[in-house]
């Protein structure tokens, strides 16, 4: 029998993989409003030195720290001046914390920390919503496994292809194109946390729960396969 080269067919394969988070990021804002410029700076450079006092008893994987940034507040009285033009009426300072923690455990400790923790007199705290991540191995990882079952899904499209048309593939494929994409669930966790600073009302922080967090990667791979008819002599 000689094994003769003749048509190409082409398949497309998705995989997918579930993967648990194992780190989350918090951005914690300090801002602060004064008629002086100096005031508002310091307000809010006290305040994240004490704050950043009360999460190191706790510890953490990392925690950066922006320096003062100051916004010049104007009355632009009925809109007759530009956004930069009008009467001085005041500065707005803001000082950026970014919390990273792998440890969930410690990571509830730390936000409840930041549910229970009062800002000093003038300082505005606000919490954004935690953003859940995977450290670098683990993205790699994970987007390999996914990349190795779209290709499975792929070859196994071909196979049955092929086969219903009395075809067989001829081996390696002759083109790979790939993409793919990471995503996740949103932020609730956060929520007690935020409730916390801006209801003063709450009489106490609630508790602070994490509740298992998944990400889904999705691989998606089109393959071109060579095929090959059996043909007697």
């Amino acid at each position: 029998m000689e094994n003769l080269l003749e048509h190409r067919i082409v398949t497309a394969g998705r995989g997918m993989v579930r993967v648990t988070a194992d780190e989350a990021t918090v951005t914690i804002q300090l801002i602060s409003q004064e008629k002086r410029r100096e005031p508002a700076v310091r307000a809010v450079s006290d305040g994240a030195a004490r704050l950043k006092s009360e999460l190191d008893a706790i510890g953490y994987r990392r925690l950066t720290t922006s320096g003062a940034s100051v916004e010049v507040q104007r009355d632009r009285g009925s809109g007759q001046y530009a956004w930069n033009e009008g009467p001085i009426i005041g500065y707005q300072a803001q000082q950026v914390l970014t919390l990273t923690e792998g440890d969930f455990d410690r990571l509830e400790k730390l936000l409840g920390a930041l549910a229970a923790w009062e800002p000093p007199a003038g300082v505005d705290l606000q919490v954004s919503p935690a953003q859940w991540g995977l450290t670098f191995d683990a993205e790699r990882d994970a987007s390999a496994e996914a990349g190795a079952r779209a290709y499975a899904d792929a070859k196994q499209r071909a196979d049955a292809i092929a086969r219903t048309a009395g075809f067989g593939l001829s081996g390696l494929p002759s083109f790979i194109r790939h993409g793919g994409q990471l995503s996740s669930r949103g932020d609730e966790f956060m929520a007690p946390v935020i409730m916390a600073h801006n209801n003063r009302a709450v009489p106490a922080p609630p508790p602070v729960t994490l509740s298992a967090r998944e990400f889904q990667i999705t691989a998606e791979i089109t393959v071109g396969w060579e095929i090959e008819k059996a043909r007697a002599l």
